[in-house]
């Protein structure tokens, strides 16, 4: 158990890190094409 935790120590933030990078690049930084004319006022 005491090597899991030195485990966890070492690598456990750098894990969370990805994760909540890999999350904010899904659900904030997410590219999205519009087709059709909706969006033309607001755009052009």
């Amino acid at each position: 158990m005491n090597l899991f935790k030195t485990f966890l120590k070492e690598w456990g933030v750098f894990f969370l890190i990805i994760a909540l990078v890999g999350l904010s690049r899904i659900f904030l930084w997410s590219n999205v094409r519009v087709e059709g004319h909706s969006m033309d006022p607001t755009l052009a």
